[in-house]
């Protein structure tokens, strides 16, 4: 097992083989485009004591979940030696200064010593909103000290932040130093804040009157963004109370406000982003069930005009011409109502039931 200051001494060879192109792509470099940083960026310089570490040029911050933070030149890892239990940490390294978000591109994370760590993940985030966070990363304990952890990066790139995480999970018999945090590259620097990191859903996914006996609920098209709800006959629609669930941030009028339904309402969805998406909401009332009665024995429907439809013992329903009245000799349950009107988007009426023997 090699002591903090044995892997300092191999970290720094590595170094230098790396500086000299025995070894490419992992050389630490730092590049500047309008005056702020691009490429990749160590911690060389990085202020010492306290819980929040700052870089030289003040673009960074670094800090950690507990105590112990360390950065040098060689990275940023936790001072602490013991090894009992696990424990999961993360560094964060924020935008600071005038640098207001970037893209990531990489990480060069890994270990001075041979151990076992889980559940290595990094997290990025725009206003604290998560951004993305990469594929699990583990490691166990094998005697061989991998210098650069094959974590996939490639969910991270094209998301502009302000920060991000670098989790990881020491177990047992592991110490914290043996996990090193070398460089992160970046590109694409602004002093701009990250593109909106905040959702933009403003969908009405659900509208219902819950206080009708039964509850009815609505019937939402999302294409057409609108709402339409059928309540039974009889219901006063100048006084109805919507429950209304959706995947924006608020909706006016708001979800269990007292409403006037005589006529459409128009309902707006706001996102956590501010825009917004309205939904045109139209309440129909049921027709009431035809004044009509069965007059058993001479076996028909009085009342039956060619407003209405009827079924006769579960078939289907039929509408009454005039001419095509049911033979209704014998024993059947007859059902008639108004039909629907594809036209004016009305529903089909409340039934009356008769009985013929």
């Amino acid at each position: 097992m090699y002591t903090r200051i044995q892997m300092r001494s191999i970290a720094l060879m590595l170094t230098l083989t790396l500086a000299l192109g025995i070894v490419s792509g992992l050389a630490t470099t730092k590049t500047f485009a309008a005056g702020l940083p691009n490429g990749t960026q160590d911690f060389t310089g990085y202020t010492t004591g306290g819980s929040i570490r700052k870089s030289p040029d003040g673009f960074f911050t670094l800090s950690a979940s507990r105590s112990g933070l360390n950065a040098d030149s060689y990275g940023a890892f936790i001072s602490d030696t013991a090894t009992s239990g696990s424990e999961t940490v993360f560094f964060e390294i924020a935008a600071d200064g005038s640098l207001g978000s970037f893209e990531m591109d990489n990480l060069y994370v890994g270990e001075y010593d041979d151990g076992s760590f889980s559940n290595i993940i990094v997290k990025g985030y725009a206003a604290n909103v998560e951004q993305f966070s990469t594929a699990p990363y583990s490691k166990a304990k094998d005697s061989i000290i991998t210098s650069n952890f094959p974590i996939d990066y490639s969910i991270v790139r094209g998301k502009s932040i302000d920060s991000f995480r670098v989790y990881y999970t020491r177990e047992s018999g592991t110490p914290h130093e043996n996990f090193n945090l070398f460089t992160f590259t970046i590109k694409n620097a602004s002093v701009s804040p990250p593109a909106s990191s905040l959702s933009s859903e403003k969908a009405i996914t659900g509208f219902s009157f819950n206080g009708l006996t039964p509850a009815v609920a609505g019937t939402v098209n999302e294409t057409a963004k609108t709402v339409t709800v059928t309540v039974p006959h009889g219901t006063n629609v100048a006084s109805l109370v919507p429950t209304i669930t959706h995947t924006g941030a608020s909706v006016s009028p708001n979800s269990g406000t007292v409403q006037n339904f005589t006529n459409p309402v128009t309902y707006t969805v706001t996102a956590a982003d501010s825009t917004t998406q309205q939904y045109t909401v139209t309440v129909t009332v049921t027709p009431a069930a035809p004044n009509v009665t069965a007059d058993d024995a001479a076996n028909i429907i009085v009342g039956l005009d060619t407003t209405m439809e009827y079924q006769i013992d579960g078939g289907s329903y039929v509408k009454y011409d005039g001419m095509n009245a049911p033979d209704l000799s014998g024993n059947h349950t007859v059902l008639v109502r108004v039909p629907a009107d594809a036209a004016t988007g009305t529903p089909a009426g409340a039934v009356k039931t008769l009985t013929f023997t």
